[in-house]
């Protein structure tokens, strides 16, 4: 599974750096869970609450969606 690799400029702007392909989407997922400053950059204080989260679309009933990640703010 392709990914786009990208980083923040000093204007805050996002450049492309390219097209990393990876194993698979699990393993793309294990490194988020594990540095979620990939996504939320330096400083982030992101902490991992639950990977694979179902979501309901009613109270009583089953997951129809899922997150991947659910990260709580440290503060």
């Amino acid at each position: 599974m392709p990914a786009m690799m990208f980083t923040l400029t000093g204007d805050g702007d996002v450049a492309p750096l390219g097209v990393l392909p990876w194993e698979s989407e699990d393993v793309l997922q294990d490194l988020i869970g594990r540095a979620p400053q990939l996504i939320g950059g330096a400083g982030t204080r992101l902490v991992l609450a639950q990977r694979e989260l179902g979501i309901a679309d009613a109270p009583d009933s089953g997951s129809r969606w899922s997150l991947d990640h659910l990260f709580l703010d440290a503060e």
